[in-house]
């Protein structure tokens, strides 16, 4: 099973040559759009309606990049970056640090960080949301078309008991390209 998966199914055929792999389904969870959202900065989510609307709290922040940029220069960027990608559970404990010390400390590349509210504002607020978005999963199935026809035309091949050089196929109706034909007798 792949590192990216969640579980794997195979439907296997049995032939003449034991059992082959026909297909293969693999449930990749949210692995290839949540990746997908984090190279590209977009946002690859889907959305469902709520029965009822309901409040939450988030926190804003803002950022005075060119404080920060004039101020450390070569790590301005890191730091940006790193505020901007925090989730909220981060940001309401940075909040919550920035009212008791009037400055945050955080950890970045290695070093420590110290931003006084003059560079970093923080705000709780509270927004009324009317949907719940989601990464959604992929069930990824994958499957060779020459390995299936090859399996149904080996159960379906079949040979007279009294002539083992007189051959045919015996499709199912459900499968069969011709559901009926009229063949001329022939010696």
């Amino acid at each position: 099973m792949a590192h990216y998966a969640d579980d794997c199914w195979d439907a296997e055929v049995e032939t003449s040559y034991g059992w082959i792999e026909v297909a293969g389904h693999s449930d990749r969870s949210c692995f290839d759009l949540s990746r997908h959202a984090e190279e590209t900065k977009t946002e690859m989510v889907a959305a469902r309606p709520l029965k009822e609307p309901k409040m939450v709290k988030f926190v804003h922040l803002t950022l005075d990049k060119q404080k920060i940029g004039k101020t450390y220069k070569k790590d301005s960027k890191a730091i940006c970056a790193f505020l901007d990608g925090l989730t909220e559970d981060k940001k309401f404990s940075l909040l919550n640090e920035m009212e008791e010390k009037k400055t945050i400390t955080f950890p970045l590349n290695g070093a420590d960080f110290e931003l006084p509210n003059e560079f970093v504002k923080f705000e709780a607020k509270e927004k009324k949301v009317l949907e719940e978005k989601y990464i959604p999963s992929v069930i990824e199935p994958s499957y060779g078309i020459g390995r299936i026809v090859y399996c149904v035309f080996e159960h379906c091949f079949k040979m007279r008991e009294a002539d083992a050089q007189r051959t045919y196929f015996d499709f199912p109706p459900i499968i069969a390209p011709i559901k009926c034909t009229i063949l001329p007798l022939m010696s």
